[in-house]
């Protein structure tokens, strides 16, 4: 049942449910993003948020590009347009942590860093898969 389900879920005309996920996703960044820091969970170490920031933002070009592969596929310009899309939510969302008091947070060029990095290796491992398999087996075309 599960393994039909995932076949569906890979398959599914015209991208719906792919764009689904791919909202599902920003907006699970938004909310992390706006949440109050006091809501927010310690850190283990010096660094562990802006690997968490990296790896967010990895994973959320790979939704994005999952989202719309028939666009993206094996070219670096539409990838170029993707990381552009990310570093710009990013921005949105630590402008918005700088700018709302009640959050109790602050911008960070660091957290940007973080998420463009990511975004670039998002796209990258997107780029690598397509080529290395041909952009039928990753976009579904």
């Amino acid at each position: 049942m599960a393994k039909n389900w995932i076949y569906w879920a890979a398959t599914a005309p015209s991208g719906v449910l792919r764009r689904i996920w791919w909202l599902t996703c920003t907006a699970a960044i938004a909310i992390a993003s706006l949440i109050p820091s006091s809501d927010l969970p310690s850190v283990a170490f010096k660094y562990d948020d802006k690997f968490i920031h990296f790896a967010i933002y990895a994973l959320y070009a790979l939704a994005f590009c999952w989202a719309w592969p028939q666009h993206v596929g094996r070219r670096a310009k539409p990838l170029a347009g993707v990381i552009g899309a990310c570093v710009l939510y990013g921005l949105l969302m630590e402008t918005l942590q700088g700018s709302l008091p009640t959050l109790q947070r602050e911008f960070s060029w660091a957290d940007v860093a973080a998420n463009t990095l990511g975004a670039m290796a998002g796209s990258w491992l997107w780029f690598r898969a397509a080529t290395r398999t041909g952009s039928r087996s990753v976009t579904g075309g």
